[in-house]
Formats: C-alpha cells, sequence, structure tokens
C-alpha cells in the first residue's frame, strides 16, 4: 500500500519529459519497499527497468548486500549505497548490472547539467585588458 502511495499522477508526463522517473530510499533494509515500488509500477503499466531509477541507503553492509542482490536480480537500475544517511557519511556504492548496462551514469548526469549547467567564464574584451 505504501509503495501504491507513492506512484502520483503525473508519473506519466515526468517520464515523457526526461525518460525516467527516480526514487530514494533512505533507510532500505533488504530493498522491500523499493522492489513493492518496482511492482507497483510495472502494475500502472511502467517498465520500471528503463523508467525507474532508484538510490538507496543503508547502514548495515548486510542489508545493503541484499538489497543489491534483489535489485540486481530484478534487475533494477540502482545505486545502492552503504552509509547513513543522517551523517551524511559514505563507505561504498554498489552499482547494479542495469544501471551500468542502461547507461544511468550518463542519462543522471545530463540531467543534472540540465538543472545546473555549469557557468561560462567570460573574458574581458581586448580593449578592456591592460
Amino acid at each position: 500500500m505504501m509503495a501504491k502511495m507513492t506512484i502520483t499522477d503525473d508519473v506519466e508526463a515526468k517520464i515523457a519529459d526526461r525518460g525516467y522517473v527516480s526514487a530514494s530510499e533512505p533507510a532500505c533494509g533488504g530493498g522491500a519497499m523499493i522492489i513493492a515500488l518496482a511492482h507497483e509500477r510495472r502494475d500502472a503499466g511502467i517498465n520500471f527497468q528503463q523508467h525507474l531509477h532508484v538510490t538507496a541507503v543503508d547502514v548495515d553492509v548486510k542489508c545493503v548486500h541484499m538489497a543489491y542482490l534483489q535489485f540486481s536480480l530484478l534487475h533494477i537500475p540502482a545505486v545502492v549505497v552503504h552509509g547513513n544517511t543522517l551523517s551524511m557519511k559514505e563507505h561504498s556504492a554498489w552499482l547494479t548490472p542495469a544501471h551500468i548496462m542502461g547507461g544511468w551514469w550518463y542519462r543522471l548526469k545530463a540531467r543534472q547539467q540540465e538543472r545546473h549547467p555549469p557557468i561560462q567564464h567570460v573574458e574581458a574584451p581586448d580593449e578592456a585588458r591592460p
């Protein structure tokens, strides 16, 4: 039920605009909530393997391994982080095969550059130079 509640009416519009939606799980445990979310997206007619990217964090490395394994078997594009969400300390990050094979690093980087374009340096005209 919680996973179903996270699906909003504008999901299709977001997918049409940028090609995917993202989900963040700050305390993922074994990944049950993300798996339920993926199943709900599938039931809503959205191919979660192509249009969903997940960032999941947990402080327990055993949970990170469980989540990574389950996301990998379900081909969920994800970055599973062993770290502490509250202190923002990160020990390691695990990229699922779906993340790597789907080129998600490039897709996410392109989206970040759209939101925050790099600052362009403007040189002074020649007459202003000493």
